[in-house]
């Protein structure tokens, strides 16, 4: 299981998350979890799981790469 810490982390850097970086699981980060889901043609749940991850992952290797 994936911290939270590192959920809201990649959300937020994706400007998903707008809340602080808590490791707490709550409303915000579930709704920022299916905003990321939804762009990316995932099954929107707001769970983060291992689909939702891979993707992420991802993501944030494609964005590093342009930075």
């Amino acid at each position: 299981m994936l911290s939270h810490y590192y959920i809201q982390k990649n959300l937020k850097a994706l400007n998903y998350y707008k809340g602080n970086i808590d490791e707490i699981r709550e409303k915000l980060e579930i709704q920022a979890t299916k905003d990321f889901q939804r762009d990316f043609g995932l099954d929107v749940n707001g769970i983060f799981d291992e689909k939702t991850n891979a993707v992420m992952e991802q993501v944030v290797r494609e964005c590093q790469q342009i930075l």
